[in-house]
């Protein structure tokens, strides 16, 4: 029985021996599998993110990656060298590709001991690009009127790639405009201001995506209103047909612009029932003094007001 006992120690021994003897073999990354683009797709979105699996048998990660992309079809040229990763989803960005392209890529993966394992060939094309919608649905609508002097100018426009667009607008009184007054822009709006009155503007907008697509606009146009003239002057102190008035006294009055527009004032007086003597010219107050008049006599005002785009009252 102990014989029995001691033989079959001695044959332990032995197995321990030979299996602590024997060299651990290292085995490769399994071989890496496509994710993303999927394989004779075509593809819109650059940059572009690459995307695979791979996994490591023995656990021995992180797994580095050589990327090859290319126009060939057995691509040779390797964008991303060494590229680790210490998961089994991996992904990496192309951020340059042309429109219109068959593209052909493959991964190598190594372990972190150096053992490689080669990735099969797949290809993807990159669509060919659309350029943006025309612009439309202006703001003012083409040929409006009675538009403000100070107002925003707005648009719509997609692009049916869903590309990024900016817009260069023109703009001006030609009926072709070539002032370029805005020059890539993100938004769909542009405040225009001091526009003059009862004047026709035109403009466009053209749209750019960020691959070199251009769509021009219509030329649409709009007109601004005319100018009102200042409110008649009032409420004048001394009162109308007043009497018994002081030999120094201030002319007062009331005036205002029914569009807010700046005003200015020429005064008349004397003693003709039609005053034609001016006395102030272009004042912007509503005040005026006049020492030194003469006793028991009558005299006559008018208050002119203009605004600072012509209009007279």
């Amino acid at each position: 029985m102990r014989i029995k006992r001691t033989m079959i120690i001695l044959i332990a021994l032995v197995i321990i021996i030979l299996i602590s003897a024997c060299p651990i073999i290292n085995r490769p990354p399994r071989e890496p599998k496509l994710v993303f683009p999927t394989n004779g797709s075509e593809v819109q979105s650059i940059p572009l993110i690459l995307q695979w699996s791979c996994e490591e048998p023995d656990g021995d990660y992180p797994i580095s990656y050589d990327i090859y992309l290319g126009k060939n079809a057995n691509p040779s040229t390797i964008i991303q060298s060494k590229f680790k990763s210490s998961g089994s989803k991996i992904s990496y960005t192309v951020n340059s590709l042309e429109i219109g392209e068959t593209y052909y890529w493959r991964v190598v993966a190594y372990d972190n001991k150096g053992i490689s394992r080669n990735g099969p060939v797949w290809n993807f094309k990159t669509k060919e690009n659309r350029n943006p919608a025309q612009p439309s649905s202006p703001n003012p609508a083409n040929n409006a009127t009675n538009q403000s002097l100070t107002l925003t100018l707005s648009w719509g426009c997609s692009d049916p790639d869903g590309d990024a667009v900016t817009y260069d607008v023109y703009f001006g009184t030609s009926s072709n405009p070539t002032t370029k007054v805005s020059s890539g822009q993100s938004g769909k709006t542009l405040g225009r201001s001091n526009l003059s009155q009862n004047t026709t503007y035109y403009w466009k907008v053209v749209a750019k995506d960020n691959h070199g697509g251009v769509t021009e606009g219509p030329v649409w146009k709009f007109t601004t209103n005319e100018n009102t003239n200042p409110a008649q002057p009032s409420s004048p102190n001394p009162a109308n047909n007043a009497t018994n008035q002081p030999v120094t006294l201030t002319l007062f009055w009331e005036c205002s612009d029914p569009e807010g527009d700046p005003l200015t004032y020429d005064i008349y007086f004397d003693t003709n029932s039609n005053p034609t003597t001016r006395v102030s010219s272009g004042q912007s107050n509503k005040a005026m003094s006049r020492p030194n008049l003469s006793q028991n006599t009558t005299y006559y005002w008018k208050v002119v007001a203009k605004d600072n785009k012509g209009g007279v009252t």
